[in-house]
């Protein structure tokens, strides 16, 4: 089966989204994301990246890539992995293959009319309002911490990590109780024990080695549980 991506990159501000013209079909003339297909063997995100940068100039440095959904078409043996990110500074884009441009988010995306993929753009974006904290709040690439009373090398399976670092200390005391009225405001908490505070030491990737707390009592994109072993480093 055939593997292709297509990226809904947004701007700095998360007010613009990147899309190009197409110069060819399908959907020649239309408006559509930027994307292509995946190479046999490669993998999926992999592929999201050297696409993005081949079409825009835009590298792994410039932009986090979340992996969002997928359509699988059984009849045409084929489909395609939606990927996700925002622009750590608002940079120049550039290629040759579509004709690239900056779109404001009110108009129809479902508009088949002027949008490629028999509605498909409208669906993805209406996906990613509803994903908006845990897409944009979190940054893979920054510090992720965890808090414990013990003393660690290796966090294991299902546990928990922040990046914001003030939670894991409050973890770290075992509290009973916990709350905060804002995201990285002042924590209140009832713990009594020494704490440890970790980082995180080694490269992680969303929805790969870490995915978002399904029964979290928190806000989006505070808490998170590992899905492999990491390895860490005390502060």
């Amino acid at each position: 089966m055939q593997g292709y991506n297509v990226i809904a990159l947004f701007n700095a501000e998360i007010d613009k989204l990147l899309m190009c013209t197409r110069k060819k079909e399908p959907y020649k003339g239309l408006s559509n994301l930027v994307g292509g297909k995946i190479e046999a063997g490669e993998d999926g995100l992999a592929a999201a990246y050297r696409e993005l940068a081949e079409e825009t100039g835009v590298t792994r440095s410039d932009v986090v890539l979340t992996h969002l959904m997928d359509f699988t078409y059984h009849l045409s043996n084929c489909y395609v992995e939606v990927y996700v990110g925002k622009l750590k500074s608002n940079i120049e884009v550039f290629g040759d293959e579509n004709d690239l441009y900056w779109s404001d988010l009110n108009h129809d995306f479902f508009d088949m009319d002027k949008y490629a993929g028999e509605g498909n753009i409208g669906h993805m974006l209406e996906q990613v309002k509803l994903k908006e904290k845990e897409l944009f709040a979190v940054h893979p690439s920054d510090v992720w911490f965890h808090g414990s009373n013990l003393e660690l090398d290796i966090l294991a399976e299902g546990s928990t990590i922040t990046q914001w670092k003030e939670l894991a200390e409050a973890f770290a005391t075992k509290p009973a109780a916990l709350g905060y009225e804002e995201v990285f405001g002042e924590i209140s908490h009832n713990g009594t024990q020494k704490g440890i505070l970790y980082v995180i030491d080694e490269d992680i990737t969303m929805g790969v080695d870490i995915y978002q707390h399904p029964r979290t009592a928190m806000d989006a994109g505070v808490e998170f549980l590992t899905k492999r072993p990491l390895r860490l480093k005390r502060v």
